[in-house]
């Protein structure tokens, strides 16, 4: 058992909110926004949210000179075709990356590990140790070079020259559990970089159960 990929989308620009169309496909169980802003100061607003739902974080903002960057995700997305909504309030140019994913069937998706870091270095690299096999790992990396990385070790989302810095972000539906490196080949420049995994866990089951003439319900 394992994630699968389901779909992607990248959208860039000023607006607030700016509104990320993704579709999530039947059976996708997880949703994730890799999120580079522009500069060193913050993007404020709040949660992003993907058809109303807020989703959560992952580690905290990382701050590099030339950019930042942000990871959040969502369990059980509504399936079709919806908004991420990133609020905006400082009108900063944003870089956003989404990216869904599919739990086997009578799974869900749960955060497992996750890790982040910021440098001045070429070649940034972030690693976790995963609990289980089949897990769905995804990255966001701003970095400060003047032109996109011209490598990764695993699935490329998208990878950007956006002039003065880059927006980039790649995936993997692992096949072992451990120790996993992710890594970018770009020459040294100030680097910001968050890296989540998350594992599939059993979806509860509602069991049934007969005391005497009534029928109870126990979820499990």
């Amino acid at each position: 058992m394992a994630h699968t990929f389901d779909a992607k989308n990248r959208v860039t620009g000023t607006a607030n909110p700016l509104l990320v169309s993704h579709t999530c496909g039947s059976g996708a169980t997880l949703l994730v926004l890799s999120l580079v802003v522009a500069g060193a100061t913050t993007r404020t607003g709040g949660a992003p949210s993907y058809n109303g739902v807020a989703m959560t974080q992952v580690e905290t903002t990382k701050i590099a000179t030339e950019t930042n960057c942000e990871m959040w995700y969502l369990v059980n997305p509504s399936i079709g075709t919806y908004n991420v909504s990133i609020p905006n309030s400082g009108g900063l140019t944003l870089y956003a990356i989404t990216s869904s994913y599919k739990a086997a069937s009578g799974y869900t998706s749960a955060l497992d590990v996750s890790t982040s870091g910021t440098g001045v270095s070429a070649d940034p690299s972030l690693t976790v140790t995963t609990s289980a096999s089949g897990e769905a790992l995804v990255d966001v990396l701003g970095d400060g070079y003047n032109t996109a990385p011209t490598g990764n070790g695993y699935v490329l989302l998208y990878s950007t020259d956006d002039g003065l810095y880059s927006d980039n972000a790649q995936y993997w539906c692992s096949t072992y559990a451990g120790s996993i490196t992710f890594d970018w080949t770009v020459a040294s420049d100030d680097w910001c970089m968050i890296l989540g995994a998350f594992k599939e866990v059993l979806v509860p089951l509602a069991a049934k159960k007969y005391f005497g003439d009534g029928l109870v319900w126990i979820v499990q």
